[in-house]
């Protein structure tokens, strides 16, 4: 097939034959939610008069979905292909509306996921023939996948790594100052603004996965505290673009609702309204198993694989 030829139901259609292959479910939730997201720097869209939000990620019900089967006795691995909404997002990588692949796997952990990840999209290449480039840089994505935990990546920045961006403050505005970038910035502000400079780095020639995130950039991953950068978290970047984001998942209402909260913290402090907390959704974590979860941006795939530069034929923006 010509990459120029490619359409997204091509791509879509290589992940459920991947998928289905490996006995996972496709199941469906709601995208309107009492609770859109979690990320403290991710605004979703209100719905009135009712006051509910359009997801920003299926994860919460998902999540849910986990937690009662597993009550049940029969936890099932699951994915979904999901259209997504998130507020102020526009340009050629991203859209306020887009779609998302999410996936968790039982009993896994991060690293076992970053696997099924490159399995995944080394299948979908395959199948469609073809390989990732983007504005001129291009990725073999058949080639084994490049591995490297952001304690390395950080180092090769110039920062000394340590637990929390908090800890790291002084060293981050060194090296943004060396890239002559503002400085006066919130610890987590300058991590972000740091991360976001140096992507287009990665994923040159080979796809490239960093795992290994500092505590308050954890979201909702576990925590392995004998580790520096304590957070089970990883991401995916193939030709300097950032396609998937997982981890190994927290687990117990009590830790998911003291997680949310530091969240909500940290909007208040950048003047952001606290996100609505979903307590259906802590009380089903109590007994969500231990499992891992990605998310992929099938727009961002498509577009890799078809040479394109932006996620969204037609658009100008």
């Amino acid at each position: 097939m010509n990459s120029s030829d490619l359409s997204r139901g091509d791509v879509l259609a290589a992940v459920r034959a991947y998928f289905a292959a490996q006995g996972v479910q496709e199941c469906w939730t709601p995208a309107l939610v009492k609770s859109g997201g979690v990320d403290a720097f991710i605004d979703s869209f209100t719905v009135s008069p009712g006051g509910q939000q359009l997801h920003s990620s299926p994860e919460f019900a998902m999540k849910r979905l986990l937690a009662h089967g597993a009550r049940l006795g029969r936890a099932q691995d699951i994915y979904q292909v999901a259209t997504v909404f998130r507020v102020g997002e526009s340009g050629p990588l991203h859209r306020p509306c887009f779609q998302l692949l999410e996936w968790y796997r039982v009993g896994w952990d991060h690293h076992r996921l970053m696997d099924e990840v490159e399995q995944l999209i080394r299948f979908t290449a395959e199948q469609v023939g073809s390989n990732a480039d983007f504005e001129g840089i291009t990725c073999d994505l058949l080639a084994d996948f490049k591995r490297t935990t952001m304690r390395e990546h950080l180092a090769s920045l110039g920062v000394e790594p340590a637990a929390t961006c908090e800890q790291m403050s002084a060293s981050l505005a060194a090296a943004l100052h060396t890239r002559g970038e503002r400085s006066d910035l919130s610890a987590q502000e300058r991590f972000h603004l740091l991360c976001s400079l140096t992507d287009r780095e990665l994923g040159r020639g080979r796809a490239t996965f960093v795992h290994g995130y500092p505590r308050d950039q954890a979201v909702l991953a576990a925590l392995d505290e004998g580790r520096l950068l304590p957070a089970q978290r990883f991401e995916l970047f193939v030709c300097g673009v950032e396609l998937a984001n997982g981890w190994k998942e927290l687990t117990g209402a009590q830790a998911n609702g003291e997680r949310l909260q530091e969240e909500n913290i940290r909007r208040v402090q950048a003047g952001l309204p606290p996100h609505p907390v979903d307590q259906d959704f802590l009380a089903a974590m109590d007994h969500l198993p231990p499992c891992a979860g990605v998310a992929l941006g099938i727009d961002r795939l498509w577009m890799l694989l078809a040479g394109s530069n932006r996620i969204w034929a037609g658009a100008e923006n």
